[in-house]
């Protein structure tokens, strides 16, 4: 059964935890939140709260670990994003316009 909580709980994670939504605070006050959720969850689908923790040993820290990976994973994505559109070029388009007078641009 712990594989089935297992993956009840990996799958409640990918459609509940999402990026930016929630933050790792000190106190984790959103894992909490979203394992009690999660336990509700799980218990209307006939797994136990037992049947959970057998899976997991302490289901807000995994909540939190979630939370955190993905919002690791969304700066990563955004970094490369950035890395991305960084050519070295500028990207204002100044229409081929000549140089204000005056100007150092050559």
């Amino acid at each position: 059964m712990s594989e089935e909580a297992l993956g009840f709980v990996d799958e409640w994670i990918s459609e509940h935890v999402r990026p930016g939504e929630h933050t790792s605070d000190d106190n984790n006050t959103q894992a909490k939140a979203l394992a009690k959720q999660c336990l509700a969850d799980a218990s209307a689908e006939g797994i136990s709260e037992l049947d959970i923790k057998d899976a997991i040993d302490d289901l807000t820290e995994f909540m939190a670990a979630a939370i955190e990976e993905a919002n690791e994973r969304e700066a990563h994505r955004l970094g490369e994003d950035e890395e991305d559109d960084d050519d070295g070029e500028d990207d204002v388009d100044d229409g081929g316009a000549e140089p204000a007078a005056g100007s150092d641009r050559q």
